[in-house]
Parts: structure tokens; sequence; C-alpha cells
């Protein structure tokens, strides 16, 4: 009987490791888990899945020899997300009469499940009966309102006290500087690196610039108020601090239903403490709600049937830009009362709670949680460009009201801004005129009022062309910010969209470059400078705005995909927010340019932060040669070949790749039966949406049919950005995906896995392809083994890496067009962990079963 339980629990389940880890934990208690008659499961937006199970256990006295308790099981992904027990238990603690009110319970420890993955074990919320997230809310201006209200509301007469009423000296106050607060803030989502690259790539803004051109004026870069040169980075702010969540969007706020469905916002709870604090700013819970919550109506979900919906009118979203940075002016009569609502409702709260003679503070350190939360923003992975941009203008108009009032703090040798540029003449469209009407679904009626911007109306009434924005488009070559020409009138709302996790239903299609080629990935735009995964709250990443990606808003079964061994199912990173820091000498060198040999890391080829003497990580089994730069050439030159190599046609808007995977999680023990495999079949759209057909071979042969499971928005979480094409902004995707990397895959071996992650997921262009392989040439402890060939006899250049732990990456490229076509990975004894033949890789029009490239192998089709 007891096999007949475990056998429903690894149906149930879909991953052998986390059913043997569920039975070892319920052992310790002397008791079994089984599946729940009314199950649920999802995945979150760290690659984290969930799943609710019964733990039966002896009673120790009472009616019945055994007591049952309903529970939901989080398997968290390797180390960052490992933390968020000990971040839950300490919100707990520190807080008790808070959290038995608005958190849920964590009701056992723990456990580990042995490959660096563990599980953490929470009560059920509202009692197992239906709850939304305030995201889902977006429909009823009223509930969505009352539930936000009650949230900042609670999180400061609840979980800090009454600033204002308490006894006391009156709230927690601290003192830094304006650098030193931004770069705090921007550092909880490890948001930096990707805006400032996005801004880039953009075109709004280089690293290095004090000044951008937006809207009709030079306004500061708020990028730059990270930075510890920056004109305002020595002055001082005293802000209010104390508890907060830390990724408080409305993916992390679940809404209670009654049995009749009424929601019951009072009564909210929330969820995903990874990033708790117990002194954070207490207006960064508070502005990352409102802004999250803000680009629902600027940029809203997709419907049902996974169609996007239109946003806000490109006026009323210039409205709400504005009333974000004035929030105590009079709002626009173009805004709608319900966006007016929540900027009130928010604004009020953090007033309320500082009104015991901290005002001026408040708005102080407001408007910096403002700049921040606008910048995260930008890396949500299920933004568009247009989105981006706005984003950024929010940022930008929140410095420049942050840098007036503020002006006497300035460095006095800070570089003035420049003379903005002439006019342009308009290179697409005609200007903007005045929108009337309403847009569909009627959701966002134009209100009357003047057409001009507000803060155009106050700074520039001769510029002719409306609110602008820059084109996504540089010139080639050009490395400074764009030039008046390539100003563009801004046409269309700004698109941008917080996370709704659950409920599109079916991919939504790439859009397109002129030519066809589809633009920059919404999700994971292509060609950004860093990557997270994000949370199944997704930083909006763990979500937030979880977004940022994964965490879904509502339960819904997912067949989870059986894991194969590598970083496929080891690292499971927020693909949205990654800290590009000084990593060590090899990474600063790969970030310079410099080719890294031996001669950087001593005789043994140490990988970065190996103690001298005991063998770098990349060390081989058997003692290697040193580099072999003459055998790199081989890549070299192929590299350089791939360069000039023309870009094919792009065929459709969905991704389509198509593996042939071996993993012993399949397979007898010990066994490596090459016919016995497994295909998938990926296709995917930049919405994160697709569908995944997995079909099983036994000596060669189909058995059964192919298992499908279809991803609605947002739902594959573990894609990679897009590999730049350029080797120096590839350079910092990979500095940023290796700081990502949890320690036991932390060396030689490691990072050379990396590449093939980006060849799970993408159809890559001749001159992608070329950087990937120049890159594998400066990676410390890669070695050249010669020309091999495949589990396909297809012959290509073999390269390989070794780990710490004795285990070996080796990779094959095809010798004429440079992609990968297989990936082994070996334990120290030889005996094979996993096996990937990439077989085709393409745009298509369709998502209807193929067969691989009319691949046919040699072990049996």
């Amino acid at each position: 009987m007891d096999q007949g339980l475990n056998a429903d629990l690894n149906d149930y389940v879909h991953d052998s490791k986390v059913t043997s880890a569920l039975r070892s934990w319920a052992d310790g208690f002397g008791g079994t888990v089984r599946m729940p008659a009314q199950s649920r499961r999802a995945r979150g937006y760290t690659e984290a899945f969930l799943f609710t199970i019964t733990l039966d256990r002896p009673r120790p006295r009472g009616p019945g020899r055994t007591g049952s308790e309903k529970l939901l099981v989080k398997v968290l992904p390797a180390w960052p997300h490992t933390k968020e027990p000990g971040r839950h238990e300490l919100a707990w603690s520190s807080a008790p009469g808070f959290a038995e009110r608005r958190l849920v319970q964590q009701r056992y420890h723990w456990y580990p499940v042995g490959d660096g993955r563990h599980l953490m074990f929470q009560s059920v919320a509202n009692g197992g009966d239906p709850v939304l997230t305030l995201t889902e809310l977006a429909d009823d201006d009223k509930s969505i309102v009352g539930a936000v209200r009650a949230v900042v509301t609670s999180l400061s007469t609840d979980l800090n006290g009454d600033g204002k009423r308490r006894a006391g000296p009156g709230p927690s106050v601290d003192r830094t500087r304006v650098d030193r607060y931004l770069s705090r803030e921007l550092a909880v989502t490890q948001a930096l690196p990707v805006a400032r690259a996005e801004a880039a790539r953009l075109g709004l803004a280089q690293p290095g610039d004090d000044w951008v051109h937006l809207d009709g004026q030079v306004l500061p870069n708020p990028l730059r108020l990270a930075d510890e040169d920056s004109t305002l980075a020595t002055h001082m702010v005293d802000y209010l601090f104390g508890f907060a969540h830390g990724d408080l969007h409305g993916g992390n706020v679940l809404i209670p239903l009654s049995s009749t469905n009424t929601r019951r916002p009072n009564q909210f709870r929330l969820i995903d403490l990874s990033s708790f604090e117990e002194d954070a700013p207490l207006s960064r819970d508070l502005y990352c709600l409102l802004v999250t919550t803000a680009l629902l109506w600027v940029a809203p979900p997709p419907g049902d049937d996974g169609a996007s919906r239109p946003g806000l009118p490109a006026d009323q979203a210039d409205a709400l830009l504005h009333h974000l940075v004035t929030p105590n002016a009079p709002p626009s009569s173009r805004l709608l009362p319900v966006l007016t609502n929540l900027v009130k409702a928010v604004n009020k709260a953090g007033l309320t709670y500082a009104e015991k003679d901290w005002l001026p503070e408040w708005r102080n350190q407001a408007t910096l949680s403002l700049i921040s939360q606008a910048l995260t923003c930008m890396t949500f992975d299920n933004i568009d460009d247009a989105g981006r941009r706005w984003c950024f203008r929010l940022a930008a108009h929140a410095t420049e009201a942050y840098r007036r009032a503020h002006r006497r703090a300035q460095h006095s040798a800070s570089t003035p801004p420049p003379p903005f540029p002439p006019q342009p003449r308009p290179i697409a469209g005609p200007p903007r005129q005045a929108t009337t009407g309403s847009v569909a679904q009627g959701r966002h009626q134009q209100q009357n009022g003047p057409a001009t911007p507000t803060w155009q109306e106050q700074t520039d009434l001769a510029w002719p062309y409306g609110v602008v924005s820059m084109s996504s488009h540089r010139h080639a070559g050009s490395d400074g910010p764009p030039d008046a020409s390539r100003f563009v009138p801004s046409t269309q709302p700004g698109r941008q969209r917080a996370r709704k996790a659950a409920g599109s239903r079916g991919p939504v299609p790439f859009p397109r470059r002129n030519g066809g080629a589809p633009i920059a990935c919404q999700s994971t735009a292509p060609g950004r400078a860093t990557a997270p995964v994000t949370g199944a709250s997704g930083r909006p990443g763990n979500s937030s705005p979880a977004t940022r990606t994964g965490r879904p808003d509502r339960w819904r079964n997912i067949r989870r995909f059986p894991p194969t061994v590598g970083v496929g199912s080891t690292l499971r990173v927020r693909l949205t927010r990654f800290m590009v820091a000084a990593l060590s000498t090899s990474l600063v060198l790969l970030l310079a340019g410099d080719t890294v040999g031996p001669e950087q890391f001593g005789a043994a080829n140490r990988w970065p932060g190996e103690e001298p003497g005991r063998g770098g990580r990349g060390t081989p089994r058997e003692v290697s040669p040193r580099r072999d730069d003459a055998a790199m050439t081989t890549l070299r030159r192929l590299a350089e070949a791939l360069r000039d190599l023309p870009v094919p046609a792009t065929q459709g808007p969905y991704a389509y790749v198509c593996l042939r995977v071996w993993s012993p999680n399949d397979l007898d023990a010990g066994s490596d039966d090459p016919g016995r495999y497994q295909e998938e079949q990926l296709w995917w759209t930049s919405q994160r949406s697709g569908r995944r057909s997995v079909t099983r071979f036994e000596g060669g042969q189909r058995t059964g049919t192919p298992d499908v499971t279809p991803y609605g928005v947002g739902g594959l979480t573990d894609v990679p950005p897009e590999p730049a094409e350029e080797l120096a902004v590839l350079r910092e995707q990979f500095v940023a995906l290796h700081r990502s990397l949890p320690r036991e895959l932390d060396d030689a071996a490691g990072t050379l896995g990396l590449v093939d992650w980006f060849y799970r997921f993408w159809p890559l262009t001749p001159r992608q392809r070329a950087a990937l392989l120049q890159l594998v040439i400066e990676m410390p402890g890669v070695r050249y083994r010669g020309s091999y060939p495949d589990r396909a006899n297809r012959p290509g250049y073999a390269v390989s890496a070794d780990g710490v732990d004795g285990r070996r990456e080796t990779l094959i490229f095809d010798p004429d067009t440079g992609r990968l076509l297989s990936r082994e990975t070996t334990g120290s004894n030889e005996t094979m962990l996993g096996y990937y033949l990439f077989l085709d890789a393409t745009w298509t029009e369709t998502t209807t079963h193929i067969p691989c490239a009319a691949f046919h192998s040699p072990y049996g089709q």
C-alpha cells in the first residue's frame, strides 16, 4: 500500500528527488505524506514550484491513532532563494502580532532536497478557500484601491507602529548619502546593472552620462544617483526606517474570498518574505506597491485569451507620471479617478506616519524610493521597450524634482546640463495629436483637458512634437547619447506591464522589427547586458513586480517536466535581476576585454577565490597541459568567419528549439542506454508563454504520446536573456549569470555550462554564436580538445572544463556554423550525468508538433 501511495506522490510531484526528500522528512516524524484529494500545484517566479500535501503523523493522545495536516510545500531553487525560510522566520519573530494577522505561517523547518534546493512548509492560506492576488483586482476600482489602502496603512500603523500616536521619541530615523540610499534600494532586486544596460540599449542614457534629453527637457540621469561621484552623491538624507517586506508587489498580496466569493481586502495576507529586512526605508514597500500597481493601467496584463489589451492613452500615462512625481499637487483632469485614489492612498499613509516632526524627511525619501522603484521596473522581463522608456522617464522626472529641491547640495564642479538640441525634423509619423474618445474596451476614457503634458505646459511650450521618446535604434558605431536626429515623436502610449501571474492562455507572438525580425523580447529583452528568475513573484522578479515572473496569482495545474542533470535542473535563478560586481581578477579582466590565461591564475590555473596550492577549480582530473592558444586559434578563426555570415530571414513569431536529452533521472540506476532518451520541443514567445512537448523513447522507439505542457503568459521563468552580439556586452551578461551560480557550480565547468543555457531557448544569429565562441575562448579553465563526433555522429570542435567536484562539462560546436551540437556532463568516475543533443533552433509560424529538422538519430527515430 505504501508503494501505491508513493507512486501517486511521484506522479503528482514529478520530481523523484523532491519526492524522496518529502518521504525522508515525514519519516522523521514517524509519519507519511500523500497527495490530497483536492490538490493544487503552481510555479513561482523564481522557478520555485508549489503544491499541497497531506501529512499523516502519530497523534500523542486523543481520539484516533493519527492526525493529519494539509500543507503547502514550496520547492526553493538553489541559493540565493533558499534564504526565504530564514527571512520568513525573522519576520515572524520580529513582529509576531502582525505576523499572526497578516502572514502565512511556516509550519516546519526547511528541509534539504540534496541538490542545493530546499523544501519550505507553510499553512494553506484562507483555510484552503480561494484567494486572489491584489493584481487580480485591477478589474474592480473600488476593491483595488481599498486593498492598497489596507496594505499601506497596516504597514505603518500595525507592522511599524503608529509614528504619530505612540509614546516615546517617535519613529526610527537614520542618515545616509543619496548614492548609498539608491544603491541599497536597487540592490534589493539587483536591478542597477540591468537598468543601466537597458537604458544604454534603448539609447536613453550611457552609464557615465550626467544628463539626458527627454520630454523636451534636459534632465538628470537617474542612474547616476547611485554613483559616488554623481552630482547629488554626498547629499545627506535622513530617512525613516523599520520592518519592510522588501518585494511588495501585487502578486505577493493575497486577498481572501468568502464562501460567497466576496472579496475581503481588509483580511489580506503577505507571502514571499525572502527580502524582509528589519531596518529598511519605510517608503520601500509603499512605492513598490504603488508603482507596480499603476503599471496595471499603463500596460494592463493580457486577457484570458492571451491577447494584449490597450493601456492608457499617452496623455493619460503622462498625467499619471506627473502625479506620481508631484503627489501633493492637484491631479490633472485627464487622470482616471482610480489612479488618483491610488496615489492619494499611498501618499497619505506615508505622510500620516511621518506627521510627528518628520514630513520633509519623508517627502525626500519617498522621492528617492519612487526613483529606485521606477528603475527596478525597467528590469522586468515582461515589459516591452516602450514600457521601459516610461519607467525611465518617471525616474528621470523624479530625479529632476529632487535636484530642484536640493540645488545647494550639488557638487560645485558637477557637469552643467548640456544645451538642449535643436528642434529635430520628425523621423517617424506626424506630431502627436490630442486623443479623443475612448480606447478599446472602454476602460480608459479620455478626460477633458489640454493635450499637452503638464510638465511641458510649465517648461517648454516651444517644443513642437509633444512628449518625445528616443528611438530604440542607435546608429552603428555610436558610443555617445543619441543626437537630436534620433529623437522620435511619441505616437503611441507607453506599454509596460506588471505581472499578473496566471490567467492568460496561449502563446503571444513576438512583435516584429522592420524586415520581419522579432524586436527585443519583452520578457527577456534581446541584447540585454544582464539577465532573473523571476520569482513566482519575480522582483514583480520574485515578483514584482513580480512578476518579476512567475508567481502565479491563482492556483493552476502545471505538470512539472522531469529535471535533467546540469544547469537546467540545479541553476534556478531570477533572469531579470543580477548585480554585476567585481567578482575577482578573472572577471575584471573579462570585462576589460583581456584574454585570461594561466599567467593570471598561477600554474594551477586557479578559478577566482580559490586558495593557492589547492589546484584550480578548472584543473582536470588528469594533469592537463597549459592553455594552448594555438589550438584555440581554430575556434577564433571560426568566430571571425561567423561574423560575416548573413542573418537568415525570420520565418515566424515563435522561437522553436528541439533537444534530445539523456539523463539518469529518466534512466535506470547506472544506465547509459543510448536508445533511451526523451525529445523536448519548446515553442515560446516574448511574453514567456508557449508550449513544451516531451516525447520518450525506449530502444530508439517512441513510447506513447507526447507529454504537452502549455505555459500562459509569464509561465516560462527560466529563459535567459538573449545573448548580445557585442562581446563586451556579452561579457557583462556572463559576469551577472556567473554571480548567480550556486556554490556547487561556481567553477570553470559551471561557467562553461552557461553557454548551453542560451542554446536551449534561443535561435541564435551568426554574430551571437561568434560572440559566444569568443567568450568560450577567453574563459579560464577551458581546454580545446580537438575534433570529435557527438552522439549523432556529427563532427565538431570540442572544448571542456572541469569542476572542483570532478565534474566535467564538454561542448561540441559545429565547424561550419558554430552552432552548439551537444553538451555532455560526466562525473569523476566517467559516469554520464547528462547529455544534450541540440537538433534544431529556428523561428516558426505555428506551434504544431514537427520532427526536429527531419533529424534521424543513429539510435532510431
